[in-house]
């Protein structure tokens, strides 16, 4: 056999190769396209209950929940079927403000008087604390 004989075997077998790769990719994909992947560990899900919602969806209400503690749909003791409620996707549990409403001020203006008095509790603290006015 010359060097073209072997050359073109060897194509072959990486074609066929790489046909084999590419439906397998396919069938994987395919297979795990009815769940997404969630790479955000703080992505959480809520249930949009049905227009007439049933008692376990109410009593859910508007909670969110880490994706990998979501109840399963349907919910229990559920009589509106399979199609009912869906999952409301949020990039985290959080659904207001992150924090109260005293975030950036500055702390002497937070605090309406100053409520340190006389030394601190350490045995080395010996001087009273500064008091601002």
């Amino acid at each position: 056999m010359d060097w073209n004989a072997e050359w073109s075997i060897l194509g072959l077998c990486l074609a066929l190769w790489g046909a084999w790769r590419l439906r397998l990719r396919a069938a994987a994909y395919a297979a795990g396209s009815k769940r997404a992947t969630v790479t955000n560990p703080y992505h959480c899900v809520a249930v949009r209950a049905c227009a007439q919602p049933c008692e376990s969806a109410r009593r859910i209400g508007t909670r969110r929940f880490l994706s990998s503690e979501a109840p399963p749909l349907p919910l229990e003791a559920c009589e509106a079927g399979d199609a009912a409620c869906t999952y409301m996707h949020f990039e985290d549990r959080r659904s207001g403000p992150r924090r109260g409403p005293l975030a950036g001020r500055a702390a002497a203006d937070a605090a309406p008087f100053e409520r340190r008095q006389g030394r601190g509790r350490r045995a080395t603290d010996v001087a009273p604390v500064p008091v601002r006015t």
